[in-house]
């Protein structure tokens, strides 16, 4: 009897053994795996600390919608415009996580506006910079804008290589609180790469999920798409889940 539960337990072993070599082999593991070992504490503050872990949640679900999607259309129809029935391409990047504060549209009414997650804490009165006599915390806000249609994913791709080369413990993240940018998906101009199918335009969205980006508003370039017919352009806000120290006016 004794014999026989030892050959049953080594049986037993030997099959999940080989059950999570395979699972880690496979593409879908690791990519969950990665997404989903952040810091469960988002913030000091409970309350705020709740809605974001709750975004998280949120996001981690959509994931999973994400996979099953892709099992029902699949990989191989026309990129970008094969997607419109039942799921068009921008469906499989949604903004599933949310901004903690508030969503205001800054800049142009029409093309070119940007929607920015808490604009009301960056719009905070600056007291001056920190002296002897002055305690009060420095308020510093840095932007800047590009108009490089077209390469913005070779330009995030880029960034994200360069941060991860420097990382130290793993725990390097992009050098951002909040991003704000139009993604194009139309013939690659010369010299650069736009995802041409499904396949890598999930990896290149992966790839920014990981680094701790969540996307918490899109919002469609009508006029742009006038020119293909299709939804080919969409303007996204995604705020860095991962920084807490770039991104104090979202986090604390």
């Amino acid at each position: 009897m004794s014999h026989r539960l030892v050959t049953v337990t080594f049986i037993f072993a030997t099959l999940l053994l080989c059950t999570i070599l395979f699972a880690r082999s496979s593409p879908h593991f690791s990519t969950s795996l990665s997404l989903q070992n952040h810091a469960a504490v988002f913030s000091n503050d409970p309350h705020l600390n709740s809605r974001l872990a709750h975004a998280e949640k949120l996001w981690k679900r959509s994931i999973k919608a994400r996979e099953e999607m892709a099992q029902v259309v699949g990989h191989d129809a026309k990129f970008p415009d094969g997607y419109m029935n039942p799921f068009n391409v921008w469906d499989f990047a949604r903004p599933s996580f949310f901004c903690p504060h508030d969503l205001e549209r800054v800049g142009s009414i029409s093309d070119g506006g940007k929607i920015i997650c808490g604009m009301s804490r960056y719009e905070k009165e600056c007291p001056g910079p920190s002296s002897d006599s002055n305690k009060a915390r420095e308020l510093i806000v840095y932007s800047f804008g590009m108009d490089i249609e077209g390469a913005e994913f070779d330009a995030l791709t880029s960034l994200i290589e360069s941060v991860k080369e420097q990382r130290k413990n793993g725990n390097a993240t992009l050098p951002f609180g909040q991003l704000l940018v139009e993604m194009h998906l139309k013939k690659a101009p010369e010299g650069v790469t736009v995802p041409n199918d499904l396949r890598s335009w999930l990896k290149w969205w992966y790839s920014l999920e990981a680094m701790g980006l969540r996307p918490v508003s899109n919002e469609d370039n009508w006029i742009g798409d006038r020119v293909y017919g299709m939804p080919r352009f969409m303007e996204y806000t995604f705020i860095n889940a991962m920084d807490k120290e770039r991104n104090l006016l979202l986090w604390t």
